[in-house]
């Protein structure tokens, strides 16, 4: 499996708490579950390339399983063996989800 290079828009935002002076907070428009912290720009920055790359690692994960439930759904697969999966006028409750992640 290829990899391709994924871009984000990081912004860092110094943080407003006095008790927390130098300290600046990383977010991602685009990933609104990606936020991270650090002491300074440099620290903040590679945190939330850390929390991008965790993000975008457990989303392959979860479409690679995705993925392997819908090619194990027997009534989406005619070259299985008859009997295997739902007559042929029954509709499968599964096939609007898979219809979507095609």
């Amino acid at each position: 499996m290829t990899t391709r290079p994924y871009r984000f828009t990081v912004i860092l935002l110094p943080e407003r708490d006095a008790e927390f002076a130098g300290y600046y907070n990383a977010v991602v428009p685009a990933l609104p579950v990606c936020v991270s912290y650090g002491t300074n720009k440099g620290e903040a920055l590679s945190n939330i390339r850390e929390a991008i790359e965790a993000y975008v690692e457990d989303m392959r994960r979860k479409e690679r399983r995705r993925h392997a439930e819908w090619r194990a759904h027997s009534c989406c697969h005619p070259e299985r063996s008859e009997g295997s999966g739902p007559s042929r006028g029954t509709r499968c409750f599964a096939s609007a989800q898979h219809n979507l992640t095609e």
